[in-house]
């Protein structure tokens, strides 16, 4: 628990009750109505947060680690905020995980079970068509954002030289430059966002 830092005993209860009520919901949604999971979870926060991670295939996304959300009682959910890509975008440290093509997030723990929902499921997909041009302008901001870092990447790399090293468990592999690393993202991510936006409108 990030906030409060110090919780009472009560609140910590009132959490894990929570929580476990959530999960058992998850786990029996035929019992209830459809739309029974709008109750739980604030759906746009979880299209959002779902897509980014599906998107950059991000192997901490699936909670493993770093995924953070907030609940107020008498509220749904809200997830965020988005945490921790070093293991994303083909830099993962699962060979099946580099591949830009495949589901990942929706096939692991809590998300499985969200989007085993119909109502999430659909939304999902709703959520990808009319968003899908954002995400392809993200491949095209790239270079943007690269110039603004310019100095930045200088000074990194001149203070750890880690471009050519493999043995550092995040890197997965040796780049003979720093623009060699980001074009070789770009691709994956292209690649990426053309699966997915094939598998979405077939």
């Amino acid at each position: 628990i990030k906030s409060p830092k110090e919780p009472s005993e009560e609140s910590q209860q009132l959490l894990l009750d929570h929580l476990n009520l959530f999960e058992n919901f998850l786990t029996h949604q035929y019992r209830y109505p459809r739309d029974e999971i709008v109750k739980w979870i604030d759906l746009d926060d979880y299209l959002l947060f779902y897509w980014v991670q599906e998107y950059s295939k991000n192997e901490d996304g699936n909670y493993a680690r770093s995924v953070f959300f907030t609940w107020t009682k008498g509220e749904p959910i809200h997830f965020g905020p988005l945490w921790d890509f070093d293991l994303a975008f083909g830099n993962a440290s699962r060979e099946r995980n580099q591949n830009p093509e495949d589901w990942y997030i929706r096939t692991y723990r809590l998300n499985y079970y969200v989007m085993n929902s119909p109502v999430v499921d659909s939304a999902a997909s709703a959520y990808w068509r009319k968003h899908s041009d954002t995400f392809y302008e993200l491949i095209d901001s790239i270079p943007v954002y690269r110039s603004i870092i310019e100095r930045a990447i200088k000074n990194e790399y001149r203070r750890w030289p880690v471009m050519q090293n493999t043995e550092n468990w995040a890197l997965k592999d040796p780049y003979d430059s720093y623009d060699e690393a980001v074009e070789t993202m770009v691709d994956w991510m292209k690649k990426r966002y053309q699966w997915i936006d094939k598998e979405i409108n077939n």
